[in-house]
């Protein structure tokens, strides 16, 4: 299976660096294609890949309280028909890939390149792994133009769909007070400074967002508590070189970002939305598990920020190179440092 991901970035990498020399009609049949094999193999994977195929076996023969309405029905359906859990994968892997690819064909200008960084972090993290989240982020990044155009009832519609697939999507809800409006003057601080400032709650051990009573998650995080004190996820450190790199490449969007706006109107909300998601990961290092995965759930916006470096450096090749050096790095971090995927 590593092969198989190799060989997908590396072509990836190589349609998405010559993807202003394609023709449309030609860039989207390629996009396609693409999108449609990473659907193939996500969907048809071995179970010995990734670290979260038994338990969704598991939960095809049996569920509890806090399975979601959204797989009860597609593995009753599945149960009913041919009764084989591999449809289940298949189904929610087609599901995803034609969301992702809907979502992106509608914010980025560079379809190829979005698909790259996806394939190089979420693709594994939600879209083989945790398949539920996979779809509640599609559906998330598929509000977007909603929200941008401020139809804010509606994008609170889209949300309740997100949580049927994954309950944690209630923190999209959230985002329904943000707006696409250009960050200028003062307001560019302001949000530019949130992340020193959680940067320092995070150093004091000060974890703000544990402390909002809501029951599912007062649940969730008392089983996390659990699992780390029985020395699970307790070696996971949120507050490393990664993130500050993270940190930077923000700082990076805030400096070119006039220049960003004139090939994209959702910089200002997507920037935002990563600010948000970088400070969570911060305000819940007291629970490493959570802090990750509800930051993935948010940051999955990534995918169509980052592919906007590609017209802040010249010339044009030094930029397309500098998106390819970003999806290689997250690939690396995703499969060797994490080791979110047991195939190496």
């Amino acid at each position: 299976m590593l092969y198989i991901l190799l060989i997908l970035l590396v072509l990836l990498m190589f349609m998405a660096f010559f993807e202003d020399y394609i023709s449309e009609r030609d860039r989207l049949w390629l996009f396609i294609g693409t999108a449609t094999v990473m659907a193939l193999v996500a969907g048809f994977r071995p179970d010995d890949v990734d670290k979260d195929y038994d338990n969704y076996v598991r939960f095809y023969y049996s569920f509890d309280f806090t399975t979601e309405i959204s797989y009860i029905l597609i593995a009753q359906l599945v149960r009913t028909t041919i009764d084989d859990v591999s449809a289940v994968f298949a189904i929610y892997a087609f599901l995803t890939l034609t969301l992702i690819a809907a979502a992106i064909k509608k914010i980025s200008p560079w379809l190829l390149s979005s698909l790259l960084i996806y394939l190089s972090q979420n693709y594994m993290l939600h879209g083989m792994t945790q398949i539920r989240v996979a779809v509640a982020s599609a559906i998330f990044l598929l509000a977007l133009p909603v929200l941008l155009r401020g139809e804010r009832v509606k994008y609170l519609l889209i949300i309740l769909y997100a949580i049927l697939f994954h309950y944690t999507s209630v923190i999209y809800l959230f985002f329904a007070v943000l707006s696409g409006k250009e960050l200028k003057g003062l307001w560019t601080y302001i949000w530019i400074g949130i992340i020193p400032v959680c940067m320092i709650l995070s150093a004091l051990h000060i974890n703000l967002i544990t402390m909002i009573p809501i029951p599912y998650f007062e649940e969730k995080l008392k089983a996390y508590e659990i699992l780390m004190s029985q020395g699970e996820g307790s070696e996971i450190n949120p507050f490393n070189a990664v993130l500050l790199v993270r940190v930077a490449m923000v700082a990076f969007v805030v400096w070119k970002i006039k220049l960003m706006r004139t090939f994209s109107p959702y910089v200002d909300l997507l920037l935002k939305i990563e600010i948000i998601g970088l400070c969570t990961l911060l305000l819940l290092t007291a629970i490493p598990v959570v802090a990750f995965r509800i930051s993935e759930m948010i940051c999955v916006v990534e995918i169509m920020l980052y592919p906007l470096f590609a017209i802040t450096v010249k010339p044009r090749w030094a930029g397309k190179a500098t998106v390819m050096l970003i999806a290689a790095a997250f690939f690396y971090i995703t499969v060797f440092y994490n080791k979110t995927m047991l195939i190496v």
